[in-house]
């Protein structure tokens, strides 16, 4: 049969809406238009997939006492075997063992019972339909069942201010009411006592808040002045609890260099994150940062050059001089080599993109060649160094283009090696949840690719970290979505 042509018709899910972290079940119906062979599969996933991480648990069509009962119901007797996959990915997908195939126009009812919801809000989360070929090949419909998962009840504040400020020059206090996750919790209504302290705790001033029914999760007070130079922080107090923000510097006049918070590393919907750019950006800017971009990957098969001037546009559109600002960039990447994973920015984003599956730039060195021609208006940072899958060689590498690494990621620290007593050296991302929350995949280092191996070859580096993030969540707090950390 030719997957192609079968559509998936007749979809329908409720609820339309569930809570994060609650115990939900559900009711999905949906036929496929076409007979689907004997040998074939068809299936639904929770989790999993390029488009569709999170942290949802509990899918299972064995014992309806426990959680995530899965019950299929086709009104009819139909030869199938239900096949469960749990970690990274969350599926049940059923081979079709009926010698006459799977019916067209097959009403199929699916109800979960007790699924445990992920922590990360979502509005269009989709319960992904899929069918399977036996060589392994896959169909995913784009109109399979949508919900919108939101947010808890408030749990605490989080305060987000300037690292450095001056005297008599104003600026903002971003104040995020979140629920326990971390998430935004919109038209929350209530007062808060909002207090300035200096180093020894003396009350600078007081001010009361009201956060009313139609606010989006978010207080941002503009135009705050320290009068005098000094230590300080916020904090707010809202029924006996009290939240604080980040410690403050404030001087006279801005001699010297500030501290500026931002994130450089991240996917969206243009590969393989979950949440479209335009969003993502917003997300930024509502975690109080001062700069940012994505990073999608060079790999033309996963975002073409259409998607890329889509990109461009968007990090223009919420650049803004003086309070957010943008850059472009992407991640260029050819494992298995030792060319590694670099991620590459641009001062003018006019210039020409250098995809790895391209013969002219698939090497470390060539690509390093081609970006050379715009030294000055390139940044070079490379990734997960000593990841063996995406390891880098650090015999490919010139100091005059590359000055920075990225020493530390959600892949883990690439320092040095777990040998030497690396307490996070680099391994797979795993699914865990309750007491396996912090485990993680095997260690998959390679040993003379860590930054200490870079530093001993003379190399002069900087550091940086940055997360890798593919959910557009922050700031995360505890959370560790690709950990399942509650």
């Amino acid at each position: 049969m030719e997957i192609k042509s079968v559509h998936l018709q007749d979809v329908n899910i409720s609820p339309k809406e569930v809570k994060v972290r609650s115990f939900s079940s559900l009711d999905i119906s949906f036929s496929f238009n076409k007979l689907i062979s004997k040998g074939f599969f068809f299936g639904i996933r929770l989790r999993g997939g390029r488009n569709n991480k999170n942290d949802w648990y509990y899918l299972q069509p064995y014992d309806p006492t426990k959680k995530g009962f899965f019950k299929l119901n086709l009104g009819q007797n139909i030869e199938l075997i239900p096949i469960l996959i749990t970690g990274k990915e969350l599926v049940i997908k059923y081979l079709i063992c009926e010698e006459k195939g799977f019916p067209a126009n097959t009403k199929i009812e699916i109800t979960i019972t007790n699924t445990l919801v992920q922590s990360i809000i979502e509005e269009q989360k989709k319960i992904e339909i899929f069918i399977e070929t036996p060589d392994n090949k896959q169909k995913l419909f784009p109109n399979s069942p949508e919900l919108t998962v939101v947010n808890e009840e408030f749990d605490h504040a989080t305060l987000i201010s300037p690292s450095t400020v001056c005297t008599k020059k104003s600026f903002s206090l971003l104040i995020r009411l979140e629920d326990r996750f971390s998430n935004l919790v919109k038209n929350y209504n209530d007062k808060f006592d909002l207090y300035l302290k200096d180093e020894n705790n003396n009350i600078a001033f007081r001010k009361e808040l009201i956060s009313n029914e139609n606010n989006p999760g978010l207080l941002r007070l503009d135009d705050i002045i320290i009068p005098d130079q000094g230590i300080y922080h916020f904090e707010i107090s809202n029924n006996k609890q009290v939240y604080q923000s980040n410690t403050i510097i404030c001087r006279e006049s801005n001699q010297g260099k500030n501290l500026f918070w931002g994130y450089i590393h991240g996917h969206t919907n243009k590969s393989d994150g979950i949440i479209d750019p335009e969003n993502y950006f917003i997300n930024l800017k509502n975690a109080g940062l001062d700069f940012g971009t994505t990073t999608e990957h060079d790999h033309s098969w996963e975002t073409n050059d259409d998607d890329f001037e889509d990109i461009k546009q968007i990090t223009r559109k919420h650049h803004e001089e003086g309070k957010f600002i943008t850059l472009f960039g992407y991640e260029w990447g050819y494992w298995y080599t030792g060319y590694g994973d670099i991620c590459i920015y641009y001062y003018d984003d006019t210039l020409p993109i250098y995809r790895s599956d391209v013969n002219k730039y698939n090497s470390s060195k060539k690509l390093i060649k081609a970006l050379k021609a715009h030294e000055g208006k390139v940044l070079m940072i490379g990734h997960h160094s000593a990841l063996r899958p995406g390891y880098r060689n650090w015999e490919f590498f010139d100091n005059s283009m590359e000055r920075l690494v990225e020493i530390y990621s959600s892949w883990g620290n690439q320092e040095y090696s777990i040998k030497n007593g690396n307490p996070l050296a680099p391994r797979y991302k795993f699914f865990g949840y309750g007491k396996n929350a912090t485990n993680r995949g095997p260690v998959l280092e390679r040993t003379d690719s860590y930054v200490q191996s870079a530093l001993n070859r003379g190399y002069k580096l900087g550091f940086t970290a940055g997360g890798d993030d593919h959910f557009g969540v922050y700031p995360s707090g505890s959370i560790d979505p690709d950990n399942g950390r509650v």
